[in-house]
C-alpha cells in the first residue's frame, strides 16, 4: 500500500499556503477584501475570500491582478504550484515577492528616516533660496521626527483614527 501525501506537499496544501500569504499581505496593505478586490480590478470580493481560504486558484488573468496588487512577481503563483516537490511549509513571503534586485532602485533603497530627513533637508535649503521666511511653528525637523517614529499629533489623532499610515 502507498502512503498517504502528507499534508506538506500537494496542490490543495500549496493553494492554502499561498492563500495565508495573501491575506497576510493584503493585511499589511490595510485592506479589506472588498476595497482590495476593487483595486485590484477583481469583479467580486468572493473571489478575494475563495483565494485567500486556498478554495481554489483564480484564471490566469486574475491571478496576475493578484499577483499585481499583493507586489508579488508575476507568475510566482503557478510557479510554486507547479513545483510538487517543494515543501510548503518551507514557502514564504520572499518565495512571492517581486525580486531583490528590483526593490535596491529609486527610493527602496532608502528608509523612511533617510527620505524624511533629505526632504527637511531640502525644503530648508529652498526657502532659503527663495527668500522665504519658514512659519516659526513650521518646525521641520520635527514633523521629521514625528513622521519617523510613527507620532500623530493629539490634536490630528481624531482624523487618522482607525486609518493605517499612508492609507486613503
Amino acid at each position: 500500500m502507498g502512503q498517504a501525501p502528507s499534508r506538506d506537499y500537494g496542490q490543495e496544501a500549496m493553494r492554502r499556503r499561498i492563500g495565508v500569504l495573501a491575506k497576510q499581505r493584503r493585511e499589511e496593505l490595510g485592506l479589506g477584501r472588498i476595497p482590495f478586490a476593487k483595486q485590484a480590478g477583481i469583479g467580486s470580493d468572493r473571489t478575494v475570500f475563495d483565494f485567500e481560504r486556498g478554495n481554489n486558484l483564480p484564471q490566469p488573468l486574475t491571478l496576475a491582478k493578484l499577483e499585481r496588487s499583493l507586489g508579488w512577481r508575476r507568475g510566482a503563483i503557478a510557479e510554486l504550484m507547479g513545483d510538487e516537490r517543494r515543501k510548503v511549509s518551507d514557502v514564504a513571503m520572499e518565495d512571492l515577492d517581486e525580486h531583490d534586485s528590483l526593490k535596491k532602485t529609486g527610493l527602496a533603497q532608502f528608509s523612511l528616516p533617510e527620505i524624511l530627513r533629505e526632504a527637511a533637508t531640502r525644503i530648508e535649503a529652498l526657502q532659503q533660496s527663495l527668500g522665504v521666511q519658514a512659519l516659526p511653528d513650521l518646525g521641520t525637523k520635527d514633523l521629521y521626527g514625528m513622521a519617523a517614529s510613527g507620532h500623530i499629533p493629539e490634536h490630528l489623532e481624531k482624523e487618522f483614527e482607525g486609518k493605517a499610515p499612508g492609507g486613503t
